[in-house]
């Protein structure tokens, strides 16, 4: 068991509580007070950089979209304005999702209810799959017989599940399928979205939620990302005491999962 105490005094410590055969158990405290402080700071610059770098994107996609209208631009121009906003949209998406996380982990827009999540699933399937067809995969949605009522913020459970079946379509090759289950086992609800694409080596699957991190493979290096969608993920499940993992072979696919509590009563 493990978790995070906070003390009358303010202090908060990392705690894991570890049963040892014919001992009883062990209790170990790490004083993390500092790093939560340094990691609030950090958060609290990144999400004030990131708010005011949109006003000057704005403008410059507003002059960007106003040339074109102004007089005419020759081909190679229109390449050229193509890229700036290719660029703008990656540092937009980048902003975002920066902002997303800040406002997960302060518990903004999480208001939880009862929900069955095969609702949320079904309409996250139907918007992804034009995606998965302009990329030539079969996006198959196999819904369980039963509710899965859960405890949740349903946008941000759709952000979380649509990351997963994002990714699991850009790092595909057509022809592929990307399965989403879901099920309900002993009091949890598992969601699960597979793929049959480039897999992740071992060594790396560790890290693959941290921010920012992304595979160093050549095949992964022209896929584009901004590193934090799996880290919006963790955290989305996090705050609803869930837990994500991945199981994957290089070559072989990818299963991402995460578990939440199910609902007493509904099920």
């Amino acid at each position: 068991v493990h978790g995070e105490a906070t003390l009358d005094s303010g202090r908060i410590y990392n705690a894991h509580l570890t049963p040892v055969g014919g001992v009883g158990r062990v209790l170990m405290l790490q004083d993390v007070t500092h790093l939560k402080e340094l990691n609030r700071v950090k958060s609290e610059f990144v999400a004030a950089v990131s708010h005011d770098m949109r006003t000057p994107l704005t403008s410059v996609q507003g002059y960007v979209d106003l040339l074109a209208k102004v007089g005419p631009v020759n081909k190679k121009q229109e390449r050229f304005l193509a890229r700036i906003e290719t660029s703008i949209r990656s540092i937009t998406d980048l902003i975002d999702d920066l902002l997303d996380i800040r406002r997960i982990e302060a518990e903004l827009d999480l208001e939880m209810e009862a929900c069955d999540l095969r609702h949320v699933i079904d309409d996250v399937v139907q918007r992804m799959r034009p995606y998965a067809e302009d990329g030539g995969q079969d996006l198959v949605w196999r819904p369980p017989v039963s509710s899965l009522w859960v405890r949740c913020n349903p946008p941000r459970i759709a952000q979380a599940l649509e990351n997963l079946v994002s990714n699991a379509i850009k790092y595909s090759s057509p022809g592929e399928r990307v399965i989403v289950t879901g099920s309900e086992d002993e009091g949890h609800v598992v969601v699960s979205v597979s793929d049959e694409g480039i897999g992740i080596p071992r060594e790396e699957q560790p890290r693959i939620f941290d921010r920012f991190y992304r595979g160093k493979s050549e095949e992964v290096a022209g896929i584009r990302g901004t590193g934090l969608g799996l880290s919006i993920v963790r955290a989305v499940v996090d705050k609803h005491g869930g837990r994500v993992w991945v199981e994957s072979q290089p070559g072989a696919g990818s299963t991402f999962a995460f578990v939440l509590p199910a609902l007493d009563g509904q099920i």
